[in-house]
Formats: structure tokens, C-alpha cells, sequence
């Protein structure tokens, strides 16, 4: 996922979309929608970060063979 992703909660489509939003942006949607959705972006995000630090973190710690 792309930063912009993560903070919008939706790929961008276009450059223009790059441009930041107005709180008026997204009134299709209900705020608790949205709010659910980011919260449930960011849970996700996180829980990779935590696998890819446990990954790493194997790795760094195994012997290393010469």
C-alpha cells in the first residue's frame, strides 16, 4: 500500500487525487463507514509491520555461515 493509501483510505486514480483534500471531500460516505474502514487499514498495517519486523528479526539473529 502506498502512503497516500494509508492516510485516505483509497488508491489514488489520477495526480489531481494527490492533491489534498477538503473535509468535504467525501460526503458519500457516513463518517462512521470511513472511520471503520481507515481503522481497519491501519490494524492491518500494522499487524504486517509487526511480521515483517519478526521476519527480520529471525534472520538477523540466525548464525550466519562463511
Amino acid at each position: 500500500m502506498s502512503l497516500f493509501e494509508v492516510v485516505y483510505g483509497y488508491k489514488p486514480r489520477k495526480p489531481i487525487n494527490l492533491i489534498p483534500m477538503t473535509q468535504h471531500s467525501r460526503v458519500s460516505e457516513s463518517p462512521s463507514v470511513f472511520t471503520s474502514h481507515i481503522h481497519d487499514l491501519h490494524k492491518e498495517i500494522s499487524k504486517k509491520i509487526q511480521e515483517s519486523n519478526a521476519h527480520y528479526k529471525t534472520h538477523a539473529l540466525a548464525p550466519k555461515a562463511f
